[in-house]
């Protein structure tokens, strides 16, 4: 049996179309969705007794058929997201989520710099001897390097093994149509 597992689609509409499309892209017999399935909010468009119920924040709704296109629009605009005040934070006219961004990047940078390059060797991970000369210079950099040749084996294996089932592990990379 081929199972598909997705998580983490955030309410995004094309992520959930192509997460449907895949059992048929990839013959898969299951779809699980694992979780986080949602953007901001959950609005259930529920179908009963011949109409629709629509929940907004904690007030249902009674819509009729013909004006659940015009409800699905009206959650999916851009500008309810604008209005949120995440969107409202800006430094010096930036958004302050791509100002963390770059921040969180130079940070990266900095302790993969400390971590490669540090004399003292204070990580273990130094591809340097220690400042007074003494002891090994980067055991844990073989680690790292080691986790990931593993890694490549483990994934090149696999690809054979399944290769051999008929499963072909190359259309993980194919994108997946939206319909």
């Amino acid at each position: 049996m081929k199972i598909f597992f997705a998580t983490d689609l955030h309410g995004s509409e094309l992520c959930w179309r192509k997460f449907l499309n895949a059992a048929k892209f990839y013959d898969a017999e299951v779809l699980i969705c694992g979780g986080d399935m949602t953007g901001k909010a959950i609005v259930p468009i529920v179908q009963e007794n011949g109409g629709f119920t629509v929940t907004l924040g904690a007030e249902n709704q009674a819509v009729e058929a013909g004006q659940v296109a015009e409800v699905e629009a009206q959650v999916r605009r851009k500008d309810l997201y604008d209005a949120s005040p995440i969107a409202n934070y800006k430094i010096a006219g930036v958004p302050a989520i791509s100002v963390v961004g770059v921040i969180s990047a130079l940070f990266l940078l900095f302790m993969l710099w400390e971590w490669s390059f540090n004399s003292a060797n204070l990580y273990g991970t130094s591809f340097q001897a220690t400042a007074n000369g003494t002891g090994p210079a980067g055991y844990s950099v073989y680690y790292f390097v080691a986790t990931y040749v593993v890694a490549i084996v483990i994934y090149v294996v696999a690809r054979v093994v399944r290769k051999r089932q008929g499963i072909d592990l190359a259309r993980i990379h194919h994108e997946i149509p939206v319909e």
